[in-house]
């Protein structure tokens, strides 16, 4: 009957079903015919424990599930209102440091102690101090030797570049 209203199939068997009875046939349960348990058998014992538990199982993963597409949900919304503010302060800060009369601030021209932790550095250790002591800021150099054992502090030494100084420490 495809479905939808049956009211019409469960009439017509009221006549069917005697007419092919009077023709031979014999009618059972399904069932009955593969020598099965009712389905209507009631349960007893740990099965029926076991089958409550399994309902009860089901229904909490429904509602844990609608908690879970919530959560998934809000989160979506989160994130992408955080990248639509990310983008408008990037703009903004974009826009802001492009204008001519920016600027980070007042000028730093104060002196400036620059610490170089050196441990066995004699391969690079005299770019580095050339390197910052050409800064046009006035800087003070206080290169740290940490127990170095291949000379790194007698070459600074050795430069004997104004504004340099050697802190000699054992290994820690």
């Amino acid at each position: 009957d495809s479905g939808g209203d049956r009211s019409q199939t469960v009439a017509a068997l009221d006549t069917l079903l005697p007419d092919l009875k009077e023709q031979g046939y014999t009618f059972t349960r399904l069932t009955t015919a593969l020598d099965a348990p009712s389905a209507h058998t009631p349960v007893t014992g740990f099965a029926l424990w076991k089958g409550k538990a399994f309902v009860s199982a089901v229904a909490v993963s429904e509602r844990v599930t609608g908690v879970l597409v919530v959560g998934l949900a809000a989160i979506g919304v989160l994130v992408l209102a955080r990248f639509g503010l990310m983008l408008l302060l990037s703009f903004l800060h974009a826009r802001k440091v492009r204008r001519k009369d920016f600027s980070w601030g007042e000028p730093l021209t104060g002196p400036v102690s620059v610490l170089v932790p050196a441990y066995n550095e004699r391969e690079c250790i005299e770019a580095t101090v050339r390197s910052l002591a050409v800064s046009e800021h006035p800087i003070e150099i206080i290169v740290i030797d940490d127990g170095s054992t291949d000379g790194t502090a007698d070459l600074v030494e050795a430069m004997r570049l104004p504004g340099v100084r050697v802190v000699r420490q054992q290994n820690a």
